[in-house]
Order: C-alpha cells, then sequence, then structure tokens
C-alpha cells in the first residue's frame, strides 16, 4: 500500500522491524521518517516490537523530525511487558512531544543528543504519561539530552511513568550551562531515579507525595545527582501535609556562608553538593512547620557558620517517634585554628587544686575546643582560662562522645596529655539556636537515645550572648558543645539520662524547674558570668562551675533523701557554690562512683536545704577538699547538737575536719545544722 493511500486513511502508523509491509505496517524507520516528514508530525507512531526488541531507530537515520506533535504508544499493551524503541547512537528524535505507555531508551555513545528541542525559542517538553518509561541503554556512554545555554526542556513524568538508568553512571541529561534548566514534574506514582542530571545548569524537581514515596535509592528523599554542579531544587507540591515527603527525608545540609559555592534555598538539602542556605527557608518551610513528625533518624548538619547578625533563627520542637534527630557540624580544615604539639604540661591534681595545664604554642580564644590526636590519647578538652602568655588552664580531657550517645554510656577521662602530643585547635561551626524541644512519642528502646542531640556546635546568639537566651528541653543532649547564650534549661524530671557532654558555657544558665537531679552536666565548664546560674544538674567527670563575680545555685527539691537519685559527682569549684534543697555527695553514687569537690572556690548550703556526704571517719574531708570552705547560709559557724546529752554547742567553725571529729573532741559529730536550717550531715539512711 503506498504512502498516499496511509495517509488518506489514518493519522497513526505501525513501526514493525522485521514484519512484513501492509496496511499501516512499515518496517523501516526511514519510512516512519517519511510519514512523519509528510503528516508534519501530527501522528501517532505506534511501535511492535514483538518481532524485533527492542525496535531500533538506526544510527543512519540521523535526524527526525517531530514537528513538537508526534506521539508514540505501544501497538499492544503487555501487562508484564514494556515495548521498547531504543535510539542508537548517531540518531536523533527532535523535537518529540509525548510517549505514551512506551520505553524510549537512549543509547547515546557520542555528543549527538538522542533528543532535542529547536521548535521554541526557549527549549521544549516531553511528556512522558501512562506508565511510559524514558531510560539510557546499559551501553550508552554519553547523555542523551544536552541543553543549550538560555534554555529549558521539561520532563512531565506523570501516572505510574519511570526515569531509569541502566547505564547508572551515565545521566540522562546534561545541563550545559548555568543559565541551562532542566524541570522534572513527577505526578501519580511516577518514580524518579538517582543521577538523571549533571552539568553547571539548574535542575528543578516538583512531585506530588505519592512519587515522593517512589524515589530512588531512598524514597521521600529527593534522588540525588552527584554529577550535578549547579543548583537543585526540590519542591514538594503536597507540603501542606508533608509526611511522607520531606518530614521523611533523612539529611538535610545547610550552608549559611555558601562555603560549597551551591547553596540555595531551593535546593534539597538532601546532601553536601546540594545545600540550603538556611534553616528557615531551606528546611522549616520545606517541613511547613518547627515541628515535623520524625519517624527516621534525622541528621540536620550545618557546614558553615551563619554570618553575624545572621536572623535566621533555628527553632526545633520535633515530634520523635522512636528515633533519634542530631544537630551537628563537621570538625574540618575550615574550622581549624591551629595545629601543633603541647609544650610544657602541668598535670592535673585534685590533691594540690591544680587543673591541667598546658602550652598551646599558640595564643588560643577562651572557649576554644583542643583535641588531643596523639594515638591513644584522642580527646576534646576546651580552653577555660589564661595563665600566661600561651599557657591555658583546660578542662578535663574527655574521650569523643560516639553518636548517638546512649543512656548508659559514660565518658572516659583521658588524664596522659603531655609535652609533645600532637594538638589541633578548634572553632566549631557557629549556629544561632533558639529552642530545641521535641515532644517523645516514643522512645527509641531497648537503648533510651536522647530522641535530639547537638553534636560539635557552637550556640551563639544573632546580637551578642549577653542579649538572648537558648532553650533546650527535655530528652535533648549535647556533646562537645560551647555555649554562648544564657542556657535556659527548660527540662523536667525525667528518668533518663540527658544533659551536657563535655560542654562549654559561658554566659551562665538557669533551670524551669527544680526537679530531680536528672540532667547530667560531665566534663567541661560552666562559666556563671555577671548574671550568676541557677541549675538542678548532676556534676561530674571533673566538670570546672566558676561562679565569677555571681553565683552559682545548685537546686534540688527537699522531698529527697541520699537515697534517691542525687548524686553529685567531682567536680572544681570557683567561687561562691551554692547548695539548696536536699542533695546527696555519697559515694558510689554518682556517674563516675566518686563524690569530690575540689579548687579554690566554697560551698555554701542555703535556706532549709541537706547536704549528705558519706559516713564513716572522714567522710567530709575526702568529699569536700576545696580550699574556699564550707559554709551554712553565708555563715562560717555553726551549731552541733548531742543526741545523748541534748546539748546544743553553738559557734563551731564550718570545715570538713570539724564535721568529722566527734562532739566530744569539739566537732560537729556529723552534722552541722543552721538556725535558719540548713545542714551538712552524714546520718545513715538519710
Amino acid at each position: 500500500m503506498s504512502y498516499d493511500t496511509i495517509l488518506a486513511r489514518s493519522p497513526s502508523i505501525i513501526y514493525q522491524p522485521g514484519g512484513v509491509v501492509g496496511g499501516l505496517v512499515v518496517t523501516s524507520w526511514a519510512q516512519i521518517q517519511k510519514y512523519i516528514a509528510a503528516r508534519q508530525g501530527a501522528c501517532i507512531v505506534y511501535v511492535d516490537d514483538s518481532i524485533m526488541s527492542p525496535a531500533l531507530v538506526p544510527s543512519a537515520t540521523g535526524i527526525t523530525e517531530c514537528f513538537g506533535r508526534t506521539v508514540i504508544r505501544p501497538y499492544a499493551i503487555d501487562p508484564d511487558n514494556t515495548s521498547t524503541l531504543q535510539i542508537e547512537p548517531g540518531a536523533t528524535l527532535q523535537n518529540l512531544t509525548t510517549i505514551d505507555a512506551i520505553e524510549l531508551r537512549c543509547n547515546a555513545q557520542t555528543l549527538v543528543p538522542s533528543l532535542a528541542w529547536t521548535q521554541t525559542p526557549n527549549g521544549g517538553v516531553l511528556n512522558i504519561i501512562n506508565q511510559a518509561v524514558l531510560s539510557n541503554a546499559a551501553t550508552a556512554t554519553e547523555p542523551a539530552i544536552f541543553i543549550a545555554p538560555s534554555k529549558q526542556v521539561t520532563l512531565f513524568v506523570d501516572s505510574l511513568s519511570f526515569i531509569i538508568l541502566f547505564a547508572p553512571a551515565v545521566p540522562l541529561v546534561n545541563a550545559s550551562d548555568p543559565t541551562s534548566e532542566l524541570l522534572v514534574l513527577g505526578l501519580n506514582g511516577s518514580t524518579i531515579t538517582a543521577g538523571f542530571a549533571e552539568g553547571p545548569g539548574t535542575v528543578r524537581l516538583e512531585y506530588d507525595d505519592v512519587t515522593g514515596n517512589s524515589f530512588s535509592p531512598v524514597g521521600g528523599v529527593p534522588p540525588p545527582l552527584p554529577l550535578l554542579t549547579g543548583p537543585y531544587f526540590a519542591d514538594n507540591l503536597d507540603s501542606t501535609f508533608p509526611n511522607p515527603g520531606p518530614w521523611s527525608q533523612a539529611a538535610f545540609f545547610i550552608d549559611p556562608a555558601n562555603s560549597t559555592g551551591f547553596a540555595n534555598d531551593f535546593n534539597s538539602g538532601a546532601d553536601a553538593a546540594h545545600p540550603v542556605l538556611s534553616y528557615n527557608f531551606g528546611v522549616a518551610q520545606k517541613w511547613g512547620t518547627y515541628s515535623p513528625m520524625l519517624r527516621q533518624n534525622t541528621v540536620l548538619t550545618w557546614l558553615s557558620s551563619q554570618p553575624a547578625g545572621n536572623g535566621d533563627p533555628v527553632i526545633f520542637t520535633p515530634i520523635m517517634v522512636g528515633v533519634t534527630a542530631t544537630i551537628t557540624a563537621p570538625l574540618g580544615a575550615a574550622q581549624q585554628i591551629f595545629a601543633g604539639a603541647l609544650g610544657a604540661v602541668t598535670p592535673k591534681n585534685r590533691a594540690t587544686q591544680q587543673l591541667l595545664e598546658a602550652d598551646l604554642g599558640f595564643a588560643a580564644p577562651i572557649g576554644s575546643l583542643v583535641q588531643n590526636t596523639t594515638a591513644g590519647k584522642s580527646s576534646y578538652a576546651w580552653v577555660y582560662l589564661n595563665v600566661a602568655g600561651t599557657v591555658f588552664a583546660l578542662t578535663q580531657p574527655l574521650a569523643p562522645a560516639a553518636l548517638p550517645v546512649l543512656n548508659a554510656v559514660l565518658p572516659v577521662e583521658v588524664d596522659t596529655w603531655a609535652p609533645g602530643d600532637s594538638i589541633v585547635i578548634f572553632a566549631p561551626i557557629e549556629v544561632n539556636v533558639v529552642e530545641v524541644c521535641p515532644t517523645v512519642a516514643e522512645y527509641n528502646a531497648p537503648n533510651f537515645t536522647a530522641p535530639v542531640q547537638i553534636n560539635h556546635v557552637h550556640l551563639t546568639s544573632a546580637n551578642g550572648p549577653f542579649n538572648s537566651e537558648v532553650f533546650l528541653g527535655s530528652d535533648v543532649f549535647t556533646s562537645e558543645c560551647s555555649i554562648d547564650p544564657l542556657l535556659n534549661d527548660t527540662s523536667g524530671a525525667t528518668d533518663e539520662v540527658f544533659g551536657y557532654w563535655n560542654a562549654f558555657v559561658s554566659t551562665g544558665a538557669i533551670t524551669k524547674s527544680v526537679g530531680a537531679l536528672g540532667s547530667v552536666f560531665w566534663g567541661g565548664a560552666l562559666l556563671a558570668a555577671d548574671d550568676g546560674a541557677v541549675v538542678t544538674w548532676e556534676f561530674d567527670f571533673d566538670a570546672i562551675l566558676d561562679a565569677g563575680p555571681a553565683r552559682i545555685n545548685i537546686e534540688a527539691p527537699l522531698t529527697y533523701s541520699s537515697n534517691d537519685n542525687n548524686e553529685q559527682g567531682t567536680f572544681y569549684v570557683a567561687g561562691v557554690i551554692r547548695l539548696g534543697g536536699d542533695i546527696g555527695f555519697r559515694n558510689p553514687g554518682s556517674f563516675s562512683g566518686t563524690s569530690l569537690v575540689w579548687g579554690p572556690g566554697s560551698i555554701d548550703v542555703v535556706g532549709a536545704a541537706r547536704i549528705y556526704y558519706n559516713p564513716g571517719a572522714g567522710g567530709a574531708t575526702a568529699t569536700f577538699t576545696q580550699t574556699g570552705g564550707l559554709q551554712l547560709n553565708s555563715q562560717a559557724s555553726a551549731t552541733a547538737y548531742d543526741g545523748t546529752t541534748g546539748l546544743w554547742t553553738i559557734l563551731i567553725p564550718i570545715t570538713a575536719a570539724n564535721l568529722d571529729t566527734p562532739i566530744s573532741g569539739g566537732g560537729f559529730g556529723g552534722t552541722a545544722i543552721n538556725p535558719g536550717g540548713a545542714a551538712y550531715t552524714n546520718q545513715a539512711g538519710a
């Protein structure tokens, strides 16, 4: 039958390689080209690959002009097998408009594209609909589509259709210029796989929830494009109800200073190659809330510090369902401010009230983080106080916290720092954290990991540490973080262990309420600054409490006895430390197993507080070793009561030795009482 007859009878043609010409059937692509040209593209090409599969668009056919109107469909739809039309190297379908329920496989092996659009001034559109597939062949070595400068190509992927790479290392699309743009619109359960685009141009991925669920390799996470060097914007069109959209994205990378050169709030933020620029517009806006419901472990990684005065406060109040969320930042070359070796070192010595001192060989800012990288000594300490020149007092070195910090894991003190040890000093990445307060729907059993963890971040204020506060709630654990704003701990009583692992708190802290001493402060330093501090924490592992010219108050309820979980551990004091409520210093009740106060500071028990220490000979002397002395309601002397005679003895100087001395010897016999109600006691069973 002549082509004229075919054209007269039907706006469609059947391509059946290996078949027999007749009716609407042709067997060569050259015949298809002639037919499309005669119809000026206003036609449907049905592909029958039942004899030869895949059906081929041969290399020798060159360009097939489709005029922006041609549609390619299968001759017959098999529920188990998709008909395939494969474009061979050197062949091009130009200005194709639609593939419908068929696979169009591109086998590009040269810079000649498999698909191109030239008909309109701004680029072109390919509709991939009704379980259609756009793919590359396993033998493809080049992208199938090259987007020219200032042009846009739109791939409309709809109704269970697919973008698949049979050559995973070869992207389908090359956005060849920074002004090139690829828009992929995925709807109604379509599948889009990783690595589909490359180049310096822009890629925009817009999708609905059901398509996001089918993303590869991770459902709910926009597919990564490792070879794309330009911006990558991913937008969930169903973001009004974002789960399982951005709520189920397991990683967000934030780069406020654009250190990567790729940061943009329209990026997905799913990897370090496509970070967002801000938390509020790059992350929270995708969530549609500060309180996403998280059902998978989620990590928020800051790649750079927020610029000074940056108006991007971080408020993170997630609903946690048996998982852990981590706010973290790298300690890399960009954060390194010095590397070298320790000079002279004076080891820590509690007996002589000596903190660890070391010549860092560098005028390190107070609050810098020092890492000992010597083999067998891996640990972190904070620069606490300048002694002279480049000699600094350091906080207790602790082995690095392993993330996530588990409920039963305790710090390890490293007391072997010595001259010649290799060190690196860091200025951690600064993030304006304002509030982190999760609501826990389910804990992460059986280890009961803290649901939210903050690691290696310098928590800062946009307008200076004395003008702002940071609010950290229950179920938050920080590790190796420094905190500049006033720390407002809003946590309540809990039966889990949360708090601060090797933290440097430089502007004081307050707690929302006096509950059980459930939050811990291990290692690191709490500096009270001018406003003092009021906390309900259990200090241990040689934490430093420096009240400065103010006071640090450690508070607890008056309804607990020494048998309850209110045991202080080992810590260093400078200035006046006030104790309120019922607090124990009894071995081995603390986390480290030792209760010991040391340093140049003093302890003042206030109000009607009752402080318990170890019964037995020398209990007070072994516990209260600080040189600044002991007081009750700011009084240096107290009263002893002899239960045998019923007599009171007044004005006995309050010292650890007098607490251990029997009443008959002029001491307190284990209990010193202030008429206002405060007391030190070693009474058994109290």
